[in-house]
């Protein structure tokens, strides 16, 4: 054809997949789903049957095609979270908590192993190439998109989709081949201003085929006063509420999702006994121990923190903050707190 030599070539394919009577094509260079009426595969039941890559020559004529579905549309529609095929060949560990529990050291012991990969304020842990912090940064921003909890349902949509999209460029990318695991924190809630985002553990079932669900809890007057020190919110009542509400969420969580598919640590346990603590977490994740307990030496784990709130408050303010996390209020949670104790 005259003129080809000079078309961009198209090195991101497209995804298509069919469900129940439509087929459904994700363009990259649209960046959207389009649902197409089409007659489906033979022996196609409501549910994705399979889904095929397809490379097309250059982006001159995937943007062709896109423009002929555009006009042939009778709706357009996102795909539904279900519909979206879940990713092969990495392991998703995701560590959950209540701000001020320790997902952030948890994150980087069990980041530690070389087959893990993992990217967050403070911590960095990527293949030495270019590619790979701007592959996993896309990851982790949309994520904080899918999660805003001030969104409207439209950039909520496209955040589930940028997000399965930048999941799937990490799997396939020869830059985390040596990469066997992803480590992925987040808190309950995270982001600024202060609780804008909060964590959906469904969603982040609906990403990966095997994923790993850890979640660290803390005694949440600990855990408060933590978030309160490093200046999360200025007012310990607002951080105090906060705190409740999000443990009674993780608490559902751990309640509901296959117990297959989550372990629930003490904060507390971690810090005095972080190898016997880390051992069956690392057989869960499915990563090896050593470089586990390595970093542990290296991370100078102190033992003493959890009390640091009583000393450090004034009188007034420990007494509110203990009458708050009252015996009523604490069986709100009451699942976290067992599966936690300290042996």
């Amino acid at each position: 054809m005259p003129g080809s030599a000079s078309l961009a070539p198209c090195t991101e394919p497209a995804l298509i997949c069919f469900h129940e009577s439509r087929r459904l094509v994700m363009l990259p260079s649209h960046s959207q789903f389009l649902a197409h009426r089409d007659v489906p595969p033979s022996g196609s039941s409501g549910e994705v049957r399979h889904v095929r890559r397809m490379l097309f020559p250059n982006v001159q004529t995937l943007n062709a095609v896109a423009s002929d579905l555009l006009h042939s549309l009778k709706e357009s529609e996102p795909l539904e979270p279900h519909a979206l095929p879940l990713l092969e060949t990495k392991t998703l560990i995701f560590i959950a908590g209540a701000e001020g529990s320790g997902t952030s050291v948890l994150r980087r012991l069990l980041a530690a192993p070389d087959c893990c990969a993992s990217l967050g304020p403070n911590f960095s842990k990527l293949p030495d190439h270019p590619e790979a912090r701007r592959l996993f940064a896309e990851f982790v921003d949309a994520s904080a998109r899918l999660w805003d909890r001030t969104a409207p349902l439209s950039e909520h949509l496209k955040a589930r989709c940028d997000w399965h999209s930048a999941a799937e460029r990490i799997v396939v990318s020869p830059v985390f081949s040596d990469r066997t695991h992803l480590v992925l924190k987040r808190s309950f809630p995270f982001g600024v201003p202060h609780g804008v985002g909060s964590p959906d553990l469904w969603d982040v079932l609906d990403l990966f085929a095997d994923t790993r669900i850890v979640v660290i809890y803390r005694e949440p007057c600990a855990a408060v006063y933590s978030a309160f020190r490093r200046g999360f919110d200025s007012d310990l009542r607002r951080l105090a509420v906060m705190c409740a509400e999000q443990l009674t969420r993780l608490a559902a969580y751990a309640q509901t999702i296959d117990t297959g598919l989550v372990r629930i640590i003490s904060y507390g346990a971690l810090c005095k006994a972080p190898d016997a603590t880390l051992q069956p977490l690392s057989a869960f994740a499915g990563i090896p121990f050593d470089a586990i307990s390595d970093a542990v030496r290296k991370e100078r784990i102190m033992t003493d923190t959890d009390r640091r709130y009583a000393s450090e408050l004034p009188r007034s303010d420990v007494t509110w903050l203990e009458r708050f996390f009252d015996a009523r209020r604490r069986r709100q949670w009451e699942k976290l707190e067992l599966s936690s104790l300290v042996a």
